[in-house]
């Protein structure tokens, strides 16, 4: 299986808010044994995504500038079959991933801090709630983890290995 991470990019560079998420995504799927593939709309910056250990790109094109909608049936079309999808929790990656949701009929959880797999492909994570001054633990037991990571938790640490980052 596979952890999908949907990258924003700006201005040919990887946002810092999803060099987080890749972050959080890659201690999922070292956890649940998955790879790590990155979903980006536009042109991959694939060395960067390499550094953080991204094995898989997956380069969408013929959608033209920012339509959320769009991106959240791509998205949920890429993610058939994954363990999790992660995204940042800026105002894109949240709507995309609510799209996904909608789409899918999976839930969603919004601003993880921390995720851990727990047993019987269910994940257990702790999430901000009211605008940071609330901890969360909550068990997400899907067939798809949809999460968000918290903008201002934790920080963005390359991988001790890069990855192969092909480009699709």
């Amino acid at each position: 299986m596979t952890v999908f991470c949907l990258v924003e990019v700006d201005d040919g560079g990887v946002v810092d808010a999803s060099l987080r998420a890749l972050t959080l995504a890659r201690g999922v799927a070292a956890q649940a044994g998955d790879g790590l593939a990155a979903v980006v709309f536009g042109e991959p910056p694939a060395d960067d995504l390499a550094a953080y250990g991204v094995d898989d790109v997956y380069a969408v094109s013929g959608i033209d500038g920012y339509a959320p909608q769009a991106w959240g049936r791509a998205l949920a079309a890429l993610a058939d079959g994954a363990s999790a999808v992660v995204a940042a929790g800026t105002d894109r990656g949240n709507e995309v991933l609510a799209h996904v949701g909608a789409i899918t009929g999976l839930p969603m959880a919004a601003n993880c801090v921390a995720v851990s797999a727990g047993s019987g492909g269910s994940f257990e994570i702790v999430r901000q709630r009211w605008a940071g001054l609330l901890l969360e633990e909550a068990v997400l037991d899907a067939p798809i983890a949809l999460l968000t990571a918290a903008t201002d938790a934790g920080t963005a640490a390359p991988a001790d290995a890069p990855g192969s980052a092909a480009v699709h």
